[in-house]
């Protein structure tokens, strides 16, 4: 879903309600430059938005994402049935996705009490109305990432789970052992994989990886530390292999990554 979990709001544009019954035509075409990030929440009716020739189908509970920057962006909507959705536009700090999603929030009762209250707010205008619109933005965001997290049903999960404990509480050692996270589940290591690829959409080496890197960029940004001493502390002892898997993550060597100004991680 989006680029990076550590990104703030910087912006709330506006927030605007939408009843498609008070629009006669069954498409509405819009060209140019997106100034910002959308959310729409459809509440009823239903509808296809092509942007940039891919298509996403609005039914009642589902939430559409459109990305901000596109310059020339074409795209149309077609009414199939008549409905209301509510609209938020922001601003981020960092790029967070340059593709339109849709996700399917049906089964989460809150998220339409959820628009619904921030649009009551924004409109109502009252002392606080922009803080309190701002927190209730990052809760919505913060459902529709768990939503669309990948779904492992309940008693597969319990199958892996002390593994997974394992994982977080000894991915900084240096002889981690991967074969060591099933042996503690009493399954066998390649259906411990098997099964954490379905819920995590990476192998248990990736995720480490993935788990290392990010302390590394935060140890590096502190500015405090030797790479040397990043590297032993995120559970590499050779400095090289280590800047060679940092280079490959993110395009720079840690040296060259520590004397940028400001950074942002995937």
């Amino acid at each position: 879903m989006f680029k990076s979990d550590k990104f703030y709001i910087t912006d709330i544009w506006s927030a605007i309600y939408v009843n498609s019954s008070s629009y006669p035509s069954t498409r509405s075409y819009y060209r140019g430059n997106i100034p910002a990030y959308e959310l729409a929440y459809r509440i009823s009716g239903e509808n296809i938005t092509t942007f940039n020739k891919k298509s996403l189908h609005n039914l009642p509970g589902v939430v559409e994402f459109l990305p901000k920057g596109i310059k020339n962006a074409e795209y149309y909507v077609d009414k199939i049935s008549d409905g209301e959705c509510i609209n938020i536009f922001f601003d981020t700090n960092c790029p967070i996705f340059d593709e339109p999603f849709i996700v399917d929030t049906s089964l989460d009762t809150q998220l339409r009490m959820l628009f619904t209250k921030f649009y009551q707010i924004w409109i109502g205008r009252k002392h606080g109305y922009y803080f309190e619109c701002m927190s209730i933005l990052y809760q919505i965001l913060y459902r529709i990432i768990k939503i669309n997290q990948v779904y492992l049903p309940q008693n597969l999960f319990t199958k892996i789970e002390k593994g997974i404990n394992y994982i977080h509480e000894h991915c900084f050692d240096e002889n981690l052992l991967y074969a060591e996270c099933a042996k503690i589940c009493s399954i066998s290591y390649s259906y411990f994989k098997r099964l954490f690829i379905k819920k995590f959409e990476v192998t248990p080496c990736e995720y480490v990886t993935s788990l290392r890197m990010k302390y590394a960029c935060e140890l590096l940004n502190t500015k405090r530390y030797s790479i040397t001493e990043i590297s032993e502390t995120v559970g590499y002892k050779n400095v090289y292999y280590f800047s060679k898997v940092f280079k490959k993550s993110f395009g720079s060597s840690p040296t060259e990554y520590m004397k940028k100004e400001s950074h942002q991680y995937k």
